[in-house]
């Protein structure tokens, strides 16, 4: 009877296949990173692309939802592993916090990515044309000598100078991309 009960139990087990038993836990997607074309500091009224990468375990479908207490959504595409969205900031200058979510429809994950949005520095126009460059005095160093005629393109330049939160802005958003020799 023992044996009986045995080869039973092991038939029972064995009809159980893994299959069956790992779809009832269901694994939640896991959003890696969230990325945006124009870095974390942008002007006001201005797109960026943010681009969510996300996995799950399972390799269920995917949705994405993304939200923002400000500015914006826009030609949202997904394919399995990521969503990018453009998004247009708005016209207040400020920190907005754009949330993704993404869901595989019973258990989902979610992502912050913050960027701060600035407002456009007052710009200057300065026409193209010609000046001699150099020491025309013969007061001044080896290297300002000749004197010669240099041209400068139509460019524009920043009305005031930039401010220490202004540049330390600036540091925050390039100081990883900036190679040291």
């Amino acid at each position: 009877m023992k044996c009986l009960i045995s080869i039973v139990s092991i038939m029972f087990l064995m009809s159980c296949s893994s299959d069956s038993v790992t779809n009832t836990v269901n694994l939640a997607p896991v959003l890696d990173r969230i990325t945006s074309s124009n870095r974390a500091v942008i002007f006001s009224n201005t797109e960026t692309t943010l681009i969510a990468f996300a996995n799950d375990p399972d390799q269920d479908d995917l949705t994405y939802l993304w939200s923002s207490q400000g500015g914006q959504f826009s030609e949202q595409i997904d394919s399995y592993g990521q969503s990018s969205i453009t998004w247009t900031a708005p016209q207040e200058i400020g920190i907005y916090n754009i949330l993704c979510t993404v869901s595989d429809g019973q258990v989902s994950d979610i992502g912050v990515f913050t960027i701060q949005v600035t407002s456009i520095p007052s710009l200057v126009f300065v026409e193209s044309g010609a000046f001699d460059m150099g020491d025309n005095f013969n007061e001044g160093d080896a290297d300002e000598r000749p004197v010669h005629t240099v041209f400068l393109d139509a460019y524009s330049i920043g009305k005031y100078e930039v401010t220490n939160e202004q540049f330390a802005a600036f540091l925050n958003d390039t100081i990883n991309d900036i190679e040291f020799n």
